[in-house]
C-alpha cells in the first residue's frame, strides 16, 4: 500500500479500490489508533525499511500515474 499522500497515494488507493471519501476518513482512523497504540516502537520499525524498497514502491505509485 502506498504511503504517499500525494498523487501517487490517490492513485494506489483508488487502485486498490478506494472510490469514496469514507476510504479516506477509515485510513485516517486507523492511523491515529496505530500511533496511539503503537507509539514508538513503530518508529523504530519503519526505519528498518530498507531505502531500496521504499523507492520501488515510490515507482510503482508513479508508474501508476501514467496508467490513470
Amino acid at each position: 500500500m502506498p504511503v504517499c499522500h500525494g498523487a501517487g497515494g490517490l492513485a494506489g488507493q483508488h487502485k486498490m479500490g478506494a472510490r469514496h471519501g469514507t476510504s479516506v476518513v477509515l485510513l485516517g482512523v486507523f492511523q491515529v489508533i496505530l500511533a496511539l497504540v503503537g507509539g514508538t516502537a513503530l518508529v523504530s520499525f519503519w526505519e528498518s525499511i530498507p531505502v531500496s524498497i521504499l523507492s520501488i514502491l515510490l515507482v510503482l505509485a508513479g508508474h501508476e500515474l501514467t496508467y490513470t
